[in-house]
Parts: structure tokens; C-alpha cells; sequence
């Protein structure tokens, strides 16, 4: 065992399990942790299987009851244990109930299905030589005079192998593959895209030998990957106890379906939210929005969201959720912009300046508290408190507000920000700020659904923070990214980690937020956005319509026209996502089962049969690895490449490589359409004739048909021809 870096701080690891007894659909063993110096504490592991044969494993330490952690964002069914499923032999407990098995010793517990097995580390670790390398599963403690005092973290440890890569942990700016990293997860203003913060933490990780677990928890956790041993990693969060939820699947996509049912659905937003959305930080007035909304008619380039920045509010001295005077008779101009083919989407926060009339009319107890019973203030601009939602009746008066700005007709919420909850601060609910950081995410974004429903429309949120069960009608992006070559690079690995966190429909600001791009750079960003992510908007600090970008305006619209086009394949794979959890921008690590892939940072699919490998630099050059489990059908041109090699695509005249599996059906909307209408015909165009079958979700108003390519040229879905009206 080893001692802490804090000297005052030990390590308690498991080495004797006893005692397995059935209660409550669950095995529970007593367990003996003890610490460098020989000390010994009682707790409890505790072991089910849910409806779906995934496995709960609870460790609870010395002075930690069971039922005093009920406060967490997964829920599950337990299937029923029974004494005739338990066996004991050689001083081991083995639990077999269907195809899995759970094998139980003093330095182990194997969780074991058809599909394979995950060793959890409960004794300490040691390396080649018998030297103590890493701590097992336990937790951590301050001792006084050798007494424990409390427990400050539990941590459990999972074996892995030499080639392993773990994916997930949220929407993290640096590489998705997180083996040899230490990952923090918690919910933090990143204030851009080169920090190790997340505005999205997700404490569920997926590895590619076919496994992935939950954290069932709000507390902070901490992912250790191969960083104290090569063969180790290991998940600690800051609380007296730890539940993780395991799958063991087919592969990494079997493992992100399995998780995902445990989750907030995520519903597949409005087929017109695919469409391009225009904003900027910030339209001053209706006189505004209305030029650049018939601009955008005028020019033909095609857009289906204008969304309003703070100006809407005007002064935050002012803030009441109710229209600037520049921004009168809402009801009227939003009418018009609707008749226009325009949605229109406004921005808050759950904050309140205290100089203001909505901070003023309410109650104390509305607001978030400090440890001395005041409301907790910070300062951003302004003097702020925060909304504290566990207040039912604060949920209640933001919802009442919000929806009488809804029901002047406004269709989209930008949900910004959720993430400035200090540890030092106490809610309504009586959890403290270190309890509630990660969950004030979901209680905000559900007060703003509210408001929708209270008015009976379909609500729509555009949201920057989150945890591991979102809002089921929620679009992320990723927040305040710079607008610079790096940044744009690191907004492309964190939406290829956002998707393997189950943030399935996910965005960014073309361009970056902050700082002008150069048109370059936002020239490329609407090519990778257009092609590469589910939604599609521009927003900054400037300007960012794409006229006001010269030297990339033609390619830009031209990448806008043909994303328009593909928006019925994009909706489809939507629909997918809503019912599996499979996302729509996909990592090679989700459509690749041959594990060859080497450049999963850059390239990616969207859906299963759009390859699309940005271009990173100025120069706009770049090499793409092309999987060996189909040809491809270059997107441009139509020209046709063998699978598993890897091309030159340094062309000037190409807008973006992406390429087509060869035989695919991608179902279109004709071209030329400014803005989506539910009667836009839709066709299929098909890449080259298949050497083997190829399917193709479509999504066809109420129903998910499949799309199917034949050698021979045919095409059928369910059997049958498909025609489209």
C-alpha cells in the first residue's frame, strides 16, 4: 500500500470479502479494507444485475449507510437473486443468474458475460518486479491519532490490457483517447477550448475490447487511465460511497446502445433545426434581425433559425424577461420572420443581477445561499445570484416568466451557462454546492422545458452544460471556442468525445466565439459543421454571417446548399440516436470493428456511410484512411477509391473530403431550398452498385424504414420497393 502525497490522509483497500447474503434483489458481502499501517475497517459491497443482465457494483466504506445515497441521475430494475444462484467454492462466491457470472475472491471480482469479462481490482496491484504499484479498490480517509475521521473519496479499480482505449468522459477538448491521461470530471466553465475543463462532464467510459461503465453519481469524479499503472484504471469520486453500472457488449457501439438505455432519451430534435442557424453576440433590434433575415432571402443562402444574444433583454439592470424597446412588439415581428421561413431562438442564463426588478420582486429564498445564509452573489459583469431550481416554488416562478416570452412565439431556449456553483454554497433541497454543481445542469434546463410546456409547445433548448442524463430536448454545442486554428481543431475532438458521451445532437459556433476568424478559418468551420456535426450554427463575437466572410462566401453557401440536401440522411440517423443511442458524428472507434483505425482525432463518420475528414490547416492538406470494410465514392466527383488505403487529399478545388460507402442510399431534399418545410420532396441517390448488401435508415415523418442496396442493383425497404412522393 502507499501513503498519500497529504501525509495526513491514508489508503484503504479491500482484502477479505465474507458474508454474502440476498436482500433486496442485491448480493451483499461484508468486506475488510485496511490501510499501509495495518488498520482494519468494516464495510459492504453489494452486487445485482438489472433488468437488461448489466451489473450494479456498490462499494460502501466503514461509517457509510446504504440508503443515504439515493440522490443520483440513473435509475434501474433489479432482477430478483436467488439462493440457488449463489455457489461457494474454495473460499470464492460465484453468482450465476442468465448468461452472466460474477466471480467473487478476497483480490478480485470477474464480471462475466458471452461477450467477455472485466476484472475489478479489489486488492492492491503490483508490478513485474512485486512492488506496489497501484492501490485497489477502497477509499481514502483523515486520520487523527490513527482513527479515521471521515471518508474524502472512494475509488474502484478496473484491470486493463496493454493496447486498450478508453473513450467517453464528456466533451473534453484534447485527444478522445483518454489511455495514459488523468480526466477530472466536473461540470466547470471552460472558458474556451484549450483547458482541461468541461462544460458537459460525462463519468461513463467505453473501452474498445468491449466494455463501458457509469458512475452512478453527482459528486466529482476522477479517471485515472493507465497513469499509476500501465495496467490499471481507476474511477474515484469525493463522496462516503461509489455505484458503477457495467455493460459488457459486442463491441463499442453494443456498449454505448446498452448504457444509453439508462439515460435521458435524447429526442430527435424538429427536422428544421438541421437547418443552418444565424447569430452573433448580439442583434441591437428587430430593424436588425429583419435586414439580415431578407438578406438571407435575397442572397439564397439557405437558413431556418435566427437567434437573439442578451440584446433581447437589453440592460441587465433591466433584466425581467421582458423585450428591449428596440425589441418591441415581439409578437408582431416574430409573425413576420416566421412568415419568412424563420425560427427564432433567444438567449438566458440562471442567474439574476441583483440590481434588477426580477431579483428584487421575489423572495430570498429563491436564490442559492452562502454558508452564512445570504445569497451566494458572484461577480461576471454584473452582481449575480443564482436561481436556485430545487426550490419548487422558484421553478415555478422562472417557468411562469419564460413562457410568457414563449408564447409571443418563440421557438428555441439558448440555455447558457449552469456551470458557476461554488462548493461553498447551499440549496433549498439542503445539498451543498459540491452536491449540486453537476446536477444544477438538468434542474435548470428542466425549468426552462417547463415554460415550453406551460404553453403547450414543443420545447427546444440550445444548451452548454450538462452531466450524465441530459435533457431529452436539448442541443448542445460546445461553448465559447477561440476563434483560431487550434480552436477549431480541439472543437472537433470535443464534439467526437461529446458523441461518445451520448450528446448525440451536438454543435459548435462556426468560427469560434471569440475574436474574428480570418475567412480561412471560418470558411473551413462551415465545411466541418455543414458536413461533420448534427446542427449547424455560426455565432461570435463579430459578425458571422457568411457574407460578411469574402474570400469563403461562395464556398460557404455552396457547403450550406449541400448540407440541405442531406438533411433527411442527417434526420434519419437523428431518429436512430433518439431510439439506440447511437450518435449521428460517430468516431471510427463506433463504425470500425477491426480496430486499425489511426486517425481518430481528424476523421470521422456521420451516420454509417459518410466518411468526412476535415481539413486542420490553412494549407489545406491532409491524408484519409479509407476502411478496408467497403470502397468509397468520393462525394465531389463520384470517383470511386479501395478501401483500406490511405489518399492524398490536398486539392485546392476540394471544398471537404468526404466520401460515400460505396452502394449507400443517402435519401435528399431537392436543391435549392432556403428553409424546411414538412411537403420538401425527398429522393435517394445512390453511390456506385454495392459488392454486398447496404442498409440505410430513413425516417419517413412517423416511421424508421430501411433503405436496401442490392448487388444487383436493386433497391427495397422491408422487402418491398420504395417510392417517394
Amino acid at each position: 500500500y502507499y501513503r498519500l502525497q497529504n501525509d495526513d490522509m491514508y489508503c484503504y483497500c479491500i482484502t477479505d470479502i465474507t458474508n454474502l447474503n440476498l436482500e433486496d434483489s442485491l448480493v451483499k458481502m461484508d468486506a475488510t479494507f485496511k490501510s499501509e499501517d495495518g488498520g482494519e475497517i468494516e464495510g459492504e459491497i453489494h452486487i445485482g444485475l438489472t433488468e437488461y443482465n448489466d451489473i450494479i457494483l456498490r462499494v460502501y466504506p466503514w461509517g457509510c449507510s446504504p440508503y443515504q445515497h439515493e440522490f443520483k441521475p440513473l435509475s434501474y430494475n433489479l432482477k430478483c437473486i436467488s439462493s440457488g444462484s449463489v455457489d461457494k467454492e474454495n473460499g470464492s462466491y460465484n453468482v450465476r443468474i442468465d448468461e452472466v457470472e460474477i466471480q467473487v475472491s478476497d483480490e478480485r471480482i470477474d464480471l462475466v458475460n458471452d461477450n467477455g469479462s472485466v476484472e475489478v481490482i479489489l486488492d492492491k496491484t503490483t508490478d513485474l518486479k512485486g512492488n506496489s504499484c497501484a492501490n485497489g479498490t477502497g477509499f481514502k480517509t483523515e486520520k487523527f491519532k490513527n482513527n479515521p475521521q471521515s471518508v474524502e473519496e472512494v475509488n474502484l479499480n478496473v484491470r486493463m490490457n496493454s493496447e486498450e482505449r478508453i473513450y467517453g468522459g464528456g466533451e473534453r477538448f484534447k485527444r478522445i483517447n483518454h489511455r495514459g491521461s488523468e480526466v477530472k470530471i466536473q461540470v466547470t466553465q471552460a472558458a474556451g477550448s484549450k483547458s482541461d475543463k468541461t462544460y458537459k462532464s460525462v463519468p461513463r467510459f467505453i473501452s474498445d475490447r468491449g466494455y463501458g461503465y457509469s458512475v452512478n453519481t453527482y459528486n466529482t469524479v476522477v479517471g485515472s487511465f493507465g497513469t499509476k499503472s500501465s495496467e490499471v484504471m481507476e474511477m474515484s469520486s469525493d463522496d462516503s460511497s461509489i455505484e458503477l453500472l457495467f455493460t459488457i457488449g459486442d463491441d463499442v457501439k453494443d456498449c454505448l446502445s446498452r448504457l444509453y438505455r439508462y439515460e435521458t432519451e435524447n429526442k430527435n430534435p424538429p427536422l428544421w433545426s438541421y437547418g443552418f442557424w444565424s447569430s452573433r453576440n448580439t442583434y441591437q433590434s428587430w430593424d436588425e434581425v429583419m435586414d439580415v433575415a431578407e438578406e438571407y432571402r435575397e442572397r439564397e443562402v439557405p437558413c431556418d433559425v435566427i437567434h437573439l444574444d442578451p440584446g433581447w433583454l437589453g440592460s441587465f439592470q433591466d433584466y425581467d424577461f421582458t423585450w428591449a424597446d428596440s425589441f418591441d412588439e415581439a409578437e408582431e415581428h416574430i409573425r413576420k420572420l416566421h412568415d419568412l421561413g424563420f425560427k427564432i431562438s433567444i438567449w438566458l442564463y440562471p442567474y439574476v443581477p441583483i440590481s434588477s426588478p426580477m431579483y428584487k420582486e421575489t423572495s430570498k429564498s429563491y436564490f442559492v445561499d452562502d454558508l452564512n445564509n445570504n445569497n451566494f452573489i458572484f461577480d461576471d459583469k454584473n452582481k449575480l445570484a443564482i436561481v436556485d431550481f430545487t426550490n419548487p416554488d422558484a421553478f415555478e416562478w422562472w417557468s411562469d416568466k419564460l413562457s410568457k416570452v414563449i408564447s409571443d412565439g418563440v421557438d428555441i431556449i439558448k440555455a447558457d451557462f449552469g456551470e458557476y456553483i461554488s462548493e461553498d454554497t447551499v440549496f433549498y433541497n439542503n445539498r451543498t454546492g459540491s452536491e449540486m454543481q453537476n446536477a444544477y445542469p438538468d434542474i435548470y434546463q428542466d425549468a426552462c422545458v417547463s415554460a415550453f410546456e406551460k404553453v403547450d409547445k414543443e420545447p427546444l433548448l440550445w444548451s452548454r452544460s450538462g452531466w450524465l442524463s441530459q435533457n431529452k430536448h436539448s442541443v448542445h454545442w460546445n461553448g465559447d471556442a477561440e476563434s483560431d486554428w487550434e480552436g477549431y481543431r480541439a472543437t472537433i475532438r470535443s464534439g467526437l468525445n461529446a458523441s461518445m458521451s451520448s450528446y448525440n445532437f451536438w454543435s459548435s459556433d462556426v468560427g469560434g466565439y471569440k475574436k474574428n476568424p480570418s475567412d480561412r478559418l471560418y470558411g473551413e468551420w462551415m465545411k466541418f459543421s455543414s458536413f461533420g456535426s448534427s446542427h449547424i450554427r455560426a455565432h461570435g463575437k463579430s459578425p458571422r454571417e457568411p457574407w460578411e466572410y469574402p474570400s469563403s462566401y461562395s464556398s460557404s453557401k455552396k457547403v450550406l446548399q449541400e448540407r440541405y440536401k442531406l438533411i433527411p440522411y442527417l434526420y434519419s440517423y437523428g431518429q436512430v440516436a433518439e431510439e439506440t443511442g447511437i450518435p449521428i458524428m460517430r468516431p471510427e472507434c463506433i463504425n470500425i470493428e477491426d480496430r486499425s483505425y489511426s486517425k481518430e482525432n481528424t476523421q470521422f463518420f456521420v451516420g454509417d456511410h459518410l466518411l468526412v475528414a476535415p481539413y486542420l490547416t490553412p494549407e489545406r492538406s491532409r491524408n484519409v484512411y479509407l476502411p478496408a470494410d467497403s470502397d468509397w465514392v468520393s462525394y465531389w466527383d463520384e470517383d470511386q477509391h479501395v478501401g483500406g488505403t490511405e489518399i492524398s487529399a490536398d486539392h485546392e478545388n476540394s471544398m471537404i473530403p468526404v466520401f460515400v460507402r460505396k452502394g449507400a442510399l443517402i435519401p435528399v431534399f431537392d436543391d435549392n431550398i432556403q428553409h424546411v418545410k414538412s411537403e420538401d420532396s425527398v429522393s435517394v441517390k445512390r453511390y456506385g452498385v454495392p459488392d454486398s448488401r447496404v442498409e440505410t435508415p430513413y425516417y419517413n415523418r412517423d416511421e424508421l424504414l430501411n433503405l436496401v442496396s442490392n448487388p444487383n442493383g436493386g433497391v427495397d425497404s422491408k422487402g418491398e420497393d420504395v417510392i417517394f412522393l
